[in-house]
């Protein structure tokens, strides 16, 4: 579905805590987001809107900034 999956690949599935060692995450991160899932309600027709969608692509984004 991705054109670019050699770039967003990173972002495509739920972050990985126990094989990246990531003992902490769960506490810095209260609302995991990615690609995926953001599709998943795409195709659900979960978004009323743009700006829900926008909401989704930047608390991914933040995630990973965290």
């Amino acid at each position: 579905m991705f054109v670019h999956r050699t770039t967003c690949w990173p972002f495509m599935d739920r972050v990985d805590t126990v094989g990246l060692g990531l003992w902490d995450y769960d506490t810095r991160i209260k609302e995991p987001m990615w690609l995926n899932k953001i599709l998943e309600k795409f195709e659900k027709s979960e978004y009323q809107s743009f700006a829900e969608f926008a909401r989704d692509f930047r608390l991914m984004v933040e995630n990973c900034y965290r």
